[in-house]
């Protein structure tokens, strides 16, 4: 099942945070990507996810796809907001 969350990022991300992400989605089975504007990338990518450049006030989207599509999400948005 598909699941997307689209939200705009709340605080500051550092390099630290964006490597705690990644590994984060990881642990997961589900597809997840990441959409910025008209550029969508594979959240389990480093190099993708470092070309988005995401910063403070950001408009994103989550989508994942797959049996823990939902818990994936719920996890990872914490990582974006306060």
């Amino acid at each position: 099942m598909l699941h997307q969350k689209q939200f705009k990022i709340s605080r500051q991300l550092r390099n630290n945070d964006i490597a705690t992400i990644i590994s984060v989605a990881n642990e997961f089975q589900s597809e997840i990507h990441i959409r910025k504007e008209n550029k969508q990338v594979n959240l389990k990518s480093s190099l993708g996810v470092y070309s988005l450049m995401l910063t403070k006030n950001d408009q994103i989207t989550l989508i994942a796809h797959g049996i823990d599509a939902e818990k994936a999400l719920e996890a990872l948005y914490r990582f974006f907001t306060p």
